[in-house]
């Protein structure tokens, strides 16, 4: 909760009341992925898994936190998420959210955010043709789903 509102962010602090209020909930888990994955959100439910091994810093973890959050926010449904061109959006505004919260973040730019999404084995929907769709259109690839 203090790292949120020490990252001195609208999201930060749109989290930290999410939390505070209790419609969004964390669990951490001591479970050791073997993929690179910080945590995750169910679908249709409040309740994010922040897995411990990946969340490292209080800053770190917070941006965790704030990307799960994004996913909450976004009301994600199994079908939306398999469309590659929504969950490109979707991770590409969690990812942009997680950047904000955590200046450590390592995906610095949408660009590599999206470089990053499209070699990863956590994104299998999404394929180069579904990124240049997206991007030829025009579309403000980072804005929500709503």
């Amino acid at each position: 909760m203090r790292a949120l509102r020490q990252s001195d962010t609208v999201e930060g602090a749109a989290v930290a009341k999410l939390l505070k209020r209790g419609e969004i909930k964390i669990n951490i888990s001591d479970k050791i992925l073997l993929a690179p994955q910080g945590g995750a959100m169910p679908f249709a439910s409040n309740e994010m898994i922040i897995y411990r091994n990946y969340a490292g810093t209080p800053k770190q973890a917070a941006g965790l936190v704030a990307h799960e959050a994004e996913h909450f926010l976004q009301n994600l449904t199994p079908a939306l998420y398999a469309n590659g061109s929504s969950a490109l959006k979707a991770e590409l505004a969690a990812y942009g959210v997680q950047r904000r919260v955590d200046s450590s973040f390592f995906l610095r730019t949408d660009h590599e955010a999206l470089e990053y999404i499209l070699k990863s084995p956590l994104y299998p929907q999404v394929t180069q043709s579904v990124a240049d769709s997206l991007l030829q259109s025009g579309i403000n690839y980072t804005k929500r789903l709503r």
